[in-house]
């Protein structure tokens, strides 16, 4: 016997040796060796010693070995035994397709589709085949319902492949109407959806992703369908809801196909601002319409278009007159609006917050309790607490509509310099000189200390849009971030961090934080990992920074410049600059449309970002504007200079602009009219408000005043019965 067998069989002897009586455990974890056994004579006596296993836990875990390792040796002994896994799932479905026992795929249910399609994407070119033959040969028809699903919700190419193979549908005439559409399968799906009805129910309750590829393909494939399903002129309330990105689509497939009496007919209907866009599409393609009637309205409309559009964007928040809310007698050092918006908490140096009504700008209530400076304010999310810090060392919890102390939260070290509620409103976050406390709101109950440091006092705090992380910047300009409920400490961006926001993702994005630094940069950071994402283009002197909302723009101080940058792409789109001084308060609107911004020589500015359009809300000779906050509807702008809190209303005319014409309601538009008269109103909002008024006689020039007409009209014998 040659040294080769006498290995050969002494590897099989142990091999054997180990089964006996061994878990099936053990089995996988020596066939997992396998890969590493460079000796062949060893190699084949192991092999021969598992060969000898026919009991099924044992195969299973044969079979488990082969699926992470993909031995051929393994794989030529399982073929052999020809026996397929009986768990987990996945592993039952792929040693079958290995052995070509698929009989029982054919009359599989809904959940082997799942299953069937991450075979079809197997390495191994044998099960991948099996896979997409069986996807294509499914019986149930709630399986080739699930096949659908996957195509619809999920995009899936080997789905997608299978369904238009073998013929599958979903049975829903909604969902099949778009499964004909997203598989591009046109001349089945005008047949089904002829007058886009089908998809236009389909289209209104879908999520926005889906409603993006929606729009994706119809541009990609001049699908001109698109037009009807989503800007229907039977429809106008739907038409004020449409996107920005929607409306787009619209106008480069009605220019694509040349259809310009529709364009003509939707852009009647359409909101102004979108109006505007289809009237001058129709003026450069020098249609115009074959009626008189028509004719003239159109000339008429044009022109009026043409001007706006050349003029620019106008505002989208016009302010009114400011309100002066005095009652203090010392600085004011904070400002919050309630969650409605309807109420206004200011909080003073002179130990006092008052409370007042946005709406008629009364004082509602003077909450006394603070022995020192009230230094910090938040109100919970849903409107019942609001939270107050001051030098006194303390946190206060008032009940605000009824102005009484609830509760006082003691144990700092130092004053309450910053204050956060989490976004769920579970947590109340607290932090003085050394430590964060973490109070359950509900209770009013200490249920965390964190300590980040000797010596790093905390100068503010913000948890992430998900309530799970808790963000703390310190006196070094270090950034901490913390875990929630355990409160321990996963990342530390030891980065000279200055100013710093947690930018609103997509679920896939995960948790972003932007941040600047002293020395200039400004970065883009995923959180809790603390890796760098993104370092964008330009500079930033690190004292301020703003996100909007809707985490499109980024917004940062460089001394009196402000700088902007497009996300999540990072674009620079250049600098901002009016100012005189250093900017002082930077802070977008809840809609992202606008930024306000105060600065060291005492004057408060409104910008729009897109289109660099700005105005100069406020000058004053005695002291800057500070604690510069929207409401978070953004019906209101407020700030505080000195002792005294000033109070813009804020005209949303950015939104009736993107209304039908037949939707707006008459009081609005006359209170926008006589707005105009503002002295920070320009031309540019002026010729916009004639353009709407004009489209909205037009739309309305067949309207008849019921309560004005008789209560029947005599014709004759068929006289007309109108009631109301």
């Amino acid at each position: 016997m040659n040294i080769e067998e006498i290995r050969r069989q002494t590897a099989r002897k142990l091999a054997e040796t180990l089964q006996q009586d061994s878990p099936p455990e053990l089995v996988r974890l020596l066939a997992q060796t396998l890969p590493r056994l460079e000796d062949e004579a060893l190699l084949q006596g192991v092999l021969d010693a598992l060969g000898q296993i026919q009991d099924p836990a044992g195969l299973d875990a044969l079979w488990s070995a082969w699926h992470t390792t993909r031995h051929p040796g393994l794989e030529n002994l399982l073929i052999e035994a020809g026996c397929s896994a009986r768990q987990p799932a996945l592993l039952k479905l792929l040693s079958a397709l290995k052995l070509r026992q698929v009989d029982w795929l054919e009359s599989a249910g809904p959940e082997s589709v799942d299953l069937l399609l991450q075979a079809a994407a197997d390495p191994d070119a044998d099960i991948s085949a099996s896979a997409c033959s069986a996807l294509g040969s499914l019986s149930n028809p709630a399986a080739q319902d699930e096949v659908c699903r996957w195509v619809i919700e999920h995009n899936h190419p080997i789905a997608s492949q299978a369904a238009i193979a073998a013929g599958y549908t979903p049975r829903d005439p909604h969902r099949k109407a778009l499964f004909y559409l997203l598989t591009e399968q046109w001349e089945r799906y005008e047949s089904l959806d002829f007058d886009a009805s089908l998809l236009r129910a389909v289209y209104q309750a879908s999520e926005p992703s889906m409603r993006v590829r929606i729009a994706s393909l119809a541009r990609q494939s001049g699908w001109h369908g698109y037009i009807e399903a989503v800007a229907s002129r039977r429809d106008p309330r739907r038409m004020s809801e449409l996107t920005s990105s929607e409306w787009e689509v619209v106008l480069a497939l009605l220019g694509r196909h040349e259809r310009w009496e529709h364009t003509w007919q939707l852009a009647q209907a359409a909101p102004p601002i979108w109006s505007a866009r289809l009237l001058n599409s129709l003026q450069e393609a020098g249609w115009q319409p074959q009626d008189q009637e028509g004719l003239s309205a159109f000339t008429s409309l044009a022109q009026a278009a043409s001007a706006c559009i050349n003029l620019g964007a106008p505002l989208e928040k016009l302010p009114a007159e400011p309100h002066e809310l005095r009652g203090h007698n010392r600085r004011i050092t904070g400002l919050a609006f309630s969650p409605h918006g309807d109420l206004l908490a200011s909080a003073s140096a002179d130990h006092n917050l008052r409370l007042w009504n946005s709406f008629n700008r009364d004082e509602v209530t003077l909450l006394r309790g603070h022995t020192s400076f009230v230094l910090s304010l938040a109100f919970h999310p849903d409107g019942s607490l609001l939270a107050s810090g001051g030098a006194d060392r303390t946190v206060r919890l008032w009940q605000p509509q009824e102005g009484r102390l609830l509760h006082t939260l003691g144990g700092h070290a130092g004053e309450v310099a910053t204050l956060a509620f989490s976004p769920n409103g579970e947590i109340l976050a607290s932090g003085d000189e050394r430590s964060i406390h973490l109070w359950e709101s509900s209770r009013a109950k200490l249920v965390g200390l964190l300590s980040p440091g000797q010596d790093m006092s905390i100068s503010s705090l913000a948890f992430s849009p998900d309530s799970k992380l808790l963000a703390s910047s310190h006196a070094d300009n270090s950034l901490h971030i913390w875990s929630l409920p355990d409160g321990e400490r996963v990342c530390t961006l030891m980065d000279k961090v200055a100013a710093w926001r947690f930018i609103p993702t997509t679920a896939s994005q995960g948790c972003i934080l932007a941040t600047t630094s002293s020395y200039g940069q400004v970065r883009i950071w995923q959180v809790p990992a603390g890796e760098l994402w993104q370092t964008l283009p330009g500079r930033a002197d690190g004292k301020l920074l703003a996100a909007s909302p809707d985490g499109r723009y980024l917004a940062a101080s460089d001394r009196q410049l402000i700088r902007l940058w497009e996300l999540p792409s990072g674009q620079a789109l250049g600098a901002l600059d009016s100012h005189q001084g250093p900017l002082i308060c930077l802070v977008f609107s809840p809609d992202g449309r606008m930024l306000a911004s105060s600065n060291a020589d005492k004057s408060l500015y409104v910008w729009q970002p897109e289109g660099s359009r700005f105005i100069q809300l406020f000058q004053d000779q005695t002291a800057p504007a500070d604690n510069l906050v929207f409401s978070p509807q953004g019906g209101y702008l407020a700030c505080s200079v000195s002792d005294r809190a000033l109070l813009w209303p804020l005209d949303d005319l950015g939104g009736l602009l993107r209304q039908p014409p037949d939707t707006i309601p008459a009081d609005q538009l006359t209170s926008l009219q006589e707005a105009i008269r503002r002295p920070w109103a320009s031309p540019t909002e002026e010729r916009w408000l004639e353009f709407t008024v004009a489209l909205q006689r037009w739309r309305r020039r067949y309207d008849i005043e019921l309560a004005a007409a008789p209560q029947r009209l005599a014709l004759g014998d068929f006289d007309i019965e109108l009631s109301a």
